[in-house]
């Protein structure tokens, strides 16, 4: 590939105009050539560079700003004014009324799940009248339709699919009531064997953000037939990592992406309000209750797991396969350099089959039994806490292994290595 220079216009005028000798012929050259000219020449230099920047960012992995994250909250804990996480249906937000359908989580791995839509049914007792009710166990139709939605959007947007991590997705079952339940039912439901999995108002949440915009202005593109191009400003609704999928019916012919607008190129003169849904790949916020794993499929992003200057002592999980037992940690000072990395080495044989019993025992409520239980066949999660008083963290890992949960050994890491004060990354999650 052949590297073109950059022409110096401004240098090369005033060395040409020294050949003139007549100085009012000169100064009037170097006004025209210098003012008019030379301003004309700078405007097309600074368009070019614009364009040249804007083409290398398209090539420097163009589909960055399309990667989705999901995870799980307590309907209660809910916070609107989290910019990254929206509800997956926002139907979700309004709690079940009466005895009509409800929806619960179960926190366990894929043969339980299985094991409990087999089931079929699920009993309850009315709470006034003690009367038995009957409720069918079906997998909720609203969010496969959010995910068949979504890859219409990739599609028609020309965005290569990016598969969406639907592990929260699979464990909602909806409690359909049969035709014998009293609309005003209280029910209490017999979970039976699922008693210590089944979670109520728990609801999904996921990085896409949708908005209604108008179009603000159009044109004809001076080509055969008549096309209108149609733009639509974004505003502060933009980022510049974010990535935008344009929901606007079957008719667009293409779709362009500028800073804070978005150009479509329709046959329809008037196309109505469109939807942009935005996904955030920002900060993904603080707020209460946000404590649930995140799945994403999003490979190589710093999770910080341990923040040694934080007054409470919160346990944070990261997930692996037993197929990769390697943990890669990175320690970073109070300006967020990077001073020291490691790797933790797991060895299969080092753990013991343990009982949540057990771990309890041991860790008391640091590793929760709702995180245990969560865990699903060949996957190891590395749980990691604070020790204030010995201004360090411990790591543990726990592994379930065809239904049988393994512990290793704890080990202990100082905050301070080599003078100075650290947090303690994941970085591969």
């Amino acid at each position: 590939m052949t590297e073109e220079k950059e022409f110096d216009y401004e240098n090369y005028i005033k060395r040409r105009l020294r050949e003139i000798d007549d100085l009012d012929e000169r100064r009037y050259a170097k006004e025209l050539l210098l003012g008019s000219l030379g301003e004309l020449a700078a405007w097309t230099e600074a368009k070019y560079k614009a364009l040249e920047q804007r083409i290398r960012e398209d090539l420097d992995n163009p589909w960055k700003g399309f990667q989705t994250a999901m995870t799980v909250i307590d309907r209660a804990d809910y916070d609107p004014i989290n910019p990254f996480w929206r509800p997956v249906c926002g139907e979700d937000l309004k709690p079940p009324k009466g005895s009509g359908r409800m929806t619960v989580y179960l926190m366990a791995d894929d043969a339980a799940c299985q094991r409990f839509m087999e089931q079929g049914t699920v009993y309850a007792a009315d709470r006034e009248t003690g009367q038995q009710l009957c409720y069918s166990i079906v997998q909720p139709e609203r969010y496969q339709m959010c995910m068949e939605r979504l890859y219409t959007l990739f599609i028609r947007n020309h965005v290569p699919w990016q598969t969406v991590q639907t592990g929260h997705l699979e464990r909602f079952f909806d409690l359909v009531p049969d035709e014998t339940v009293p609309d005003k039912a209280q029910p209490v439901f017999q979970w039976g064997d699922f008693s210590s999995c089944v979670q109520e108002d728990i609801i999904p949440l996921w990085n896409m953000q949708e908005k209604v915009l108008q179009s603000q202005e159009f044109r004809h593109p001076c080509i055969d037939e008549v096309v209108y191009e149609h733009v639509y400003y974004v505003g502060e609704y933009g980022n510049s990592t974010d990535g935008c999928l344009v929901d606007a019916g079957e008719n667009v012919r293409s779709i362009r992406y500028e800073k804070n607008k978005v150009i479509l190129q329709t046959g329809r003169e008037i196309p109505g309000d469109i939807s942009v849904c935005r996904l955030y790949q920002g900060d993904r916020g603080n707020s209460y209750g946000y404590h649930y794993p995140v799945l994403s499929n999003h490979n190589g992003k710093e999770v910080e797991l341990v923040n040694g200057f934080q007054r409470r002592e919160v346990t944070r999980y990261v997930s692996r396969n037993l197929e990769d037992l390697t943990l890669y940690l990175y320690l970073r000072d109070t300006e967020g350099r990077e001073r020291y990395r490691f790797c933790l080495d797991c060895a299969l044989e080092q753990f013991r089959e343990v009982t949540y019993e057990e771990i309890q025992e041991a860790y008391s409520t640091r590793i929760p039994q709702k995180d245990t239980d969560s865990i699903v066949d060949n996957e190891l999660r590395f749980f990691a806490w604070k020790r204030s008083q010995e201004w360090g963290y411990v790591i543990v890992p726990v592994y379930r292994k065809e239904e049988r949960l393994y512990m290793g050994d704890m080990q202990f890491f100082p905050f301070e290595h080599e003078g100075w004060t650290m947090n303690l990354y994941d970085g591969m999650k």
